[in-house]
């Protein structure tokens, strides 16, 4: 059985189109004309973007390469939950040079390599040991986020025009929720105007250091152009 591993989130109000999240597990059916797949997940079926899926390896949950964290970060995952120093993670697959994807629980997280460190042999014999007594589904512990990262907010200084689905539009001004850097020249972010999340190259924003005084100015001026129209 093929299983597809969700790189982004997918939102999505149509019955036939399948939404979810980035980390989700999907069960792989077949492939549609256009860019598109059919699967399931959980009990919903339905179609979604190929790109925005990779399919994981026959073995992904077998795998004994453990990693361990060293220097806690928030993970890019819904619940933005802490992965505290000392955890360890079950090791999946790459995604690129800067990142690999790791399980935590039941669900997958992708994981920046600085912030953690492969363990072998000896402490590789102690894990496996563990995990087969406690079972082989056993969680992970983990703990919630105290003190989340206050969130970054980022404005379009150039226009841009998407080129795919994944891609945001963006016009000069518009305000974007920064998400993570996805790799070199590029960010993922949530566009505040109509909450779409998508792909935008880093140059043709800039970070906002007073963005409550921002959403003010241009609520302001959102007013001011209201009250001139006929």
């Amino acid at each position: 059985m093929r299983h597809l591993l969700a790189l982004y989130t997918y939102e999505s109000s149509e019955s036939n189109k399948l939404a979810f999240q980035m980390g989700d597990i999907i069960q792989f059916i077949t492939d549609i004309d256009g860019g598109w797949s059919f699967g399931r997940l959980s009990q919903q079926l339905g179609i979604f973007p190929s790109n925005f899926v990779k399919e994981l390896p026959l073995d992904w949950d077998k795998s004994t390469r453990r990693f361990k964290i060293h220097q806690t970060f928030n993970s890019q995952s819904t619940d933005k939950r802490c992965l505290g120093s000392g955890e360890m993670i079950q090791f999946v697959m790459e995604h690129n040079a800067n990142w690999f994807w790791g399980r935590i629980n039941r669900k997958l997280e992708k994981i920046p390599t600085r912030h953690a460190s492969e363990v072998f042999e000896e402490l590789n014999s102690t894990i496996s040991k563990t995990s087969s007594q406690l079972g082989a589904t056993a969680a992970i512990e983990t703990r919630p986020c105290s003190l989340n990262k206050l969130p970054k907010y980022l404005q379009a200084i150039f226009p841009f025009e998407a080129g795919s689905e994944t891609e945001l539009n963006l016009v000069v001004g518009d305000l974007i929720e920064f998400i993570e850097e996805v790799e070199e020249g590029w960010y993922r972010g949530r566009l505040l105007k109509n909450e779409k999340i998508g792909l935008f190259p880093s140059n043709f924003v800039t970070e906002v250091l007073n963005f409550e005084e921002k959403i003010i100015q241009n609520n302001g001026q959102e007013a001011k152009s209201n009250s001139k129209s006929p």
